[in-house]
């Protein structure tokens, strides 16, 4: 019965204030835009980082001031997360559990300026979970808790331009991400390169292993892609290309030997008029093929997807636009994190082989209230002329309704609360039942020093 009150109040609001956004993946992160300029780009995701904040207890940083800047500048954050998750599926089966854990994350300051030390530890307990209802991807199959060191890692920077990051990591890059929309994100055991100039970004890098969200054990890029009997790992080069803040352009490519080649490109403008109407176009493009020996499929594959983005907004409100389309060759393949195209949704990806897809997405953001923590969004997706690539016959049409409140005040200096209400509806052709997701998300993170 509560459930039922709970979707049927977010039916109610969504018609009055919504929400959309960019990839699910990037969205799992952050919450509703206040303008379209605001909506984030996948591929540059991994380029924004975030200040530290001043931490829970400055006497601590004053008395260790005169130290070094190795030990002084250090920085220490509590991230704690609660995760209640509860699908019914169309074959009436379902996912239920209740997940508590977070992670303990470090980073040294630098020695002379230049050498720095970081690591996260990641932990999921479980609080509710029956065996017969796994597959919620909070916890290890079946239903097990976990806690591993899923970020260990050594930089060297010079100034602010080129930084070098060595062994464990995580990225926000497209195909190649942390997809946290659970309870610990993808990490990833690589030595990468990344510039950051002001016009141009650059990445390039090899990753040999990841660790999947659920899972305490890394593995190599090829086993993690589905291939067991190599052990390959993943060479990437990508740049970004900036003008003016109003337009950017880049382009990246993953290469993992016998498997797979992705190639994704980006392209968006931005424009705010004085009186506060916004505009954003986008465009996406990726390719992908089998290298090598073929082992992902056993056979030669060449596909590709595209789609596109308008964007409007105004006052705090933020109106999308998107349309995809998809090869008919085959599906597209996100084994290394979440996919970045604009129709990703909580249920589907709306990427299979012949796949078109159109979607329509409404945001509001309270801050024209001064309740800029509050803020609520909802997408409707609907995907047509896919194609079983088994059989070569048409499979069903789907459509997904997501809505999503987050209500984030900032009620302590230095703590951040963050609470999450989300709810999706999967209706999938020829399916008597349809699919049914709700999450509830509480984060309390808070800095230390």
């Amino acid at each position: 019965m509560f459930r039922l009150i709970i979707i049927f109040l977010f039916i109610f609001f969504s018609l009055y204030i919504t929400k959309s956004f960019s990839a699910e993946y990037i969205n799992d992160e952050n919450t509703s835009p206040k303008s379209a300029s605001d909506i984030s780009d996948p591929i540059s995701e991994n380029f924004i980082s975030k200040p530290p904040s001043k931490g829970l207890f400055p006497y601590i940083k004053d008395n260790i001031s005169g130290l070094p800047p190795f030990i002084s500048d250090s920085h220490l954050e509590i991230n704690t997360r609660s995760f209640y998750f509860d699908r019914s599926n169309s074959d009436e089966s379902e996912n239920v559990a209740w997940a508590l854990g977070g992670s303990l994350n470090y980073e040294s300051g630098r020695i002379k300026d230049i050498f720095s030390i970081g690591a996260e530890l990641f932990t999921s307990q479980k609080l509710y979970g029956p065996e017969d209802k796994g597959g919620t991807q909070l916890l290890k199959p079946v239903q097990e808790s976990f806690t591993v060191l899923g970020r260990a890692y050594a930089k060297l920077d010079y100034k602010e331009y080129i930084s070098a990051s060595l062994y464990r990591q995580y990225f926000n890059l497209p195909y190649v991400n942390k997809n946290f929309s659970r309870m610990a994100p993808n990490t990833f055991e690589g030595y990468t390169v990344t510039g950051n100039y002001e016009w141009v970004k650059f990445i390039m890098g090899y990753i040999s292993k990841m660790k999947n969200r659920n899972s305490d054990t890394f593995i190599s890029m090829s086993e993690a892609a589905g291939v067991d009997d190599v052990d390959h790992g993943l060479y990437m080069l990508g740049a970004l290309y900036t003008y003016k803040e109003t337009f950017a352009i880049g382009a990246i490519n993953y290469f993992v030997e016998d498997v797979i080649n992705i190639f994704y490109s980006e392209a968006n403008f931005a424009h705010i008029t004085k009186s506060g109407f916004g505009v954003k176009l986008s465009a996406q493009y990726t390719n992908q093929r089998s290298t090598g020996k073929d082992l992902l499929t056993g056979s030669d594959f060449n596909t590709f997807v595209f789609s596109n983005q308008l964007a409007l907004s105004y006052k705090f409100s933020v109106l999308r636009f998107a349309f995809s389309k998809t090869s008919n060759d085959s599906d597209i393949f996100s084994p290394f994190g979440g996919y970045p195209g604009y129709i990703s949704l909580m249920e589907e990806d709306f990427d299979s082989a012949g796949e078109k897809a159109f979607l329509i997405g409404l945001s509001y953001n309270f801050g024209k209230l001064g309740l800029d923590w509050l803020s609520f969004y909802s997408n409707y997706a609907f995907g047509y002329d896919a194609i079983n690539t088994d059989n070569n016959v048409p499979a069903p049409d789907q459509k997904e309704f997501n809505i999503t409140l987050d209500i984030k005040p900032r009620i302590i200096k230095d703590r951040d609360i963050w609470l999450r209400l989300r709810y999706a509806n999967l209706d999938t052709q020829g399916e008597e039942k349809n699919v049914n997701d709700f999450r509830i998300i509480l984060n309390y993170n808070f800095t230390v020093l």
